[in-house]
C-alpha cells in the first residue's frame, strides 16, 4: 500500500514546482493532517465506546474524499512531470512500498 508519507516524501514535492498545483497541494498537505488527527482520535477511542463507529466513519470518508481529489485535481498535473520523472516516481513509492512490506514480514517471523 501506498501511504500518506509515501505522498508527502515522494510525490508532493516533485509537484511542487508545478504550475496550478500550488493550492491543490495545500489542500492535500492539510488533508493528511485532519487524517492524522482523526485516526490519532479513532485510536484513542475505547473499543466499547459508541462513538468509535461515528469516529471510524468520518476518518473513511475523509480519506476517499481526500483520495478523489487527488486523482482528480493532482494527478493530471504530474502529467507535466513527463513520462521518466512519472517512473521515476512510481519506482520510488513501489520500492518505499517493498521496504515497508519487508520490515512488516521481518517482525511478524520475529514474533
Amino acid at each position: 500500500m501506498v501511504t500518506n508519507e509515501d505522498f508527502e516524501k515522494i510525490f508532493y514535492p516533485a509537484l511542487d514546482g508545478i504550475r496550478g498545483a500550488a493550492e491543490g497541494l495545500e489542500e492535500a498537505r492539510a488533508d493528511h493532517e485532519a487524517v492524522k488527527m482523526f485516526l490519532a482520535d479513532a485510536l484513542a477511542t475505547e473499543s466499547t465506546d459508541p462513538a468509535l463507529s461515528d469516529r471510524v466513519s468520518e476518518l473513511r470518508e475523509l480519506v476517499l474524499a481526500h483520495a478523489s481529489e487527488e486523482e482528480e485535481e493532482l494527478f493530471p498535473l504530474a502529467v507535466a512531470l513527463g513520462d521518466d520523472a512519472l517512473v521515476r516516481l512510481g519506482r520510488e513509492m513501489l520500492a518505499r512500498k517493498d521496504e515497508r512490506a519487508g520490515q512488516l514480514a521481518s517482525r511478524v517471523t520475529a514474533a
